[in-house]
């Protein structure tokens, strides 16, 4: 073709990266990683507020008192009955 421009198959004009030449394809991959990296946020902000959210209670700002705290190790098993009357006793 006349005047270098470029034809149908060959480079084309500035290397064939299109008008933008080299700054295209380097703001295509900045863009492209911009992306994963915001997938990957919105992800761990989604599963893992959920996550705590249904288990734990300083997400709405209020702590569990001894007494609930206690209730809830001798409901997982860790004490015994003897142990968490005990225990209960001594935080009256």
């Amino acid at each position: 073709m006349i005047g270098g421009f470029g034809g149908c198959c060959g480079m084309g004009w500035l290397g064939g990266f299109g008008g933008y030449g080299w700054v295209g394809v380097i703001l295509n991959v900045l863009l492209v990683v911009a992306l994963i990296v915001l997938v990957i946020w919105i992800a761990r902000k989604v599963f893992l507020s959920s996550s705590f959210d249904s288990s734990s209670r300083y997400q709405r700002g209020s702590q569990e008192t001894p007494d609930e705290i206690l209730a809830a190790r001798y409901a997982r098993g860790e004490i015994g009955r003897d142990e968490y009357k005990e225990m209960l006793a001594d935080l009256k």
